[in-house]
């Protein structure tokens, strides 16, 4: 019988996406066994990959509030630029298509914030052009 130690390695490989030919050599168990082992630890494996899985995410993929910092932050810069840019410049039309991208794309973030009191009404926020408009919802759920 194998140790916990070798099926917990044999766990991280086959999360890891590892052949059972590759795990064999490094382990020193038998392909046979570790196809065994996998229908008997199948969960532990989906859970160890979604860990991992996670983990990547979180390293590479900005939240919300990131997401409309960045976005605001270009948008800031995108706008600068414009003021001081002569319209009669042909940059100027790649400069306004990326500063309506970067608008778009704040835009599109904000009308997904929502924000519940402890009375459970939601707030909300409505764009009218350039101008938020904020308000209670009274609606109950």
């Amino acid at each position: 019988m194998k140790s916990n130690k070798t099926k917990n390695e044999f766990i991280e490989l086959r999360a890891q996406g590892m052949s059972f030919n590759k795990i064999a050599e490094e382990i020193k168990v038998s392909k046979v066994t570790l196809m065994k082992w996998e229908k008997e630890l199948d969960r532990e494996i989906a859970e160890v990959r979604f860990i991992e899985l996670e983990t990547l995410r979180e390293k590479y993929y900005m939240n919300k509030q990131s997401r409309l910092e960045c976005y605001g932050e270009l948008l800031e810069k995108a706008k600068y630029e414009l003021k001081g840019r002569d319209f009669s410049e042909i940059s100027t039309d790649k400069l306004i298509t990326i500063m309506n991208d970067l608008e778009n794309k704040f835009n599109g973030e904000l009308k997904e914030i929502k924000c519940v009191s402890e009375e459970k009404k939601p707030f909300e926020i409505e764009m009218i052009g350039e101008i938020p408009i904020y308000s209670w919802s009274l609606n109950e759920d």
